[in-house]
């Protein structure tokens, strides 16, 4: 269905599970990055296809290791695009 993300609250209940198992503090919640992914979908003129997206998510910027401080704040960058057929 168009502007619609299948399983967005399936994928995002993982995400949410994972990221507290890792200690990384998601900086948006699933509204926020429904709307993000819809608008990178609009932006690269993918709303006719069947389009998908991938999220990498960081704890950070700190000192090297594997757990960060509570302080830094986490990265993330979002990918949209129309898979090879």
């Amino acid at each position: 269905k168009k502007g619609v993300i299948p399983l967005l609250n399936y994928h995002w209940r993982r995400l949410k599970h994972s990221a507290s198992i890792l200690q990384i503090s998601l900086p948006f919640n699933e509204k926020n990055l429904e709307e993000m992914i819809l608008h990178l979908i609009a932006c690269h003129n993918l709303q006719e296809t069947v389009a998908g997206a991938r999220l990498t998510i960081t704890t950070g910027l700190s000192d090297r290791g594997i757990l960060s401080t509570d302080t830094v704040k986490p990265n993330f960058i979002i990918f949209v695009f129309e898979p090879i057929s």
